[in-house]
């Protein structure tokens, strides 16, 4: 796994965290919500992308 790659997962973790507490509170905001899935939305992207081969050292 490259670095980028577990960045991005460890961002995609807060993210998802972020998100259940913005869905679980009392004053739900529906822009931030929505705001939340479409970064979540372009994580998962990102991780789907083919990872391009890594130069022999």
């Amino acid at each position: 796994m490259t670095d980028t790659m577990y960045r991005t997962l460890e961002k995609l973790q807060r993210l998802d965290s972020r998100l259940r507490l913005a869905q679980q509170g009392r004053n739900r905001d529906p822009l931030e919500i929505a705001l939340l899935k479409a970064m979540k939305k372009a994580l998962r992207g990102r991780l789907s992308r083919p990872v391009p081969a890594m130069a022999p050292a």
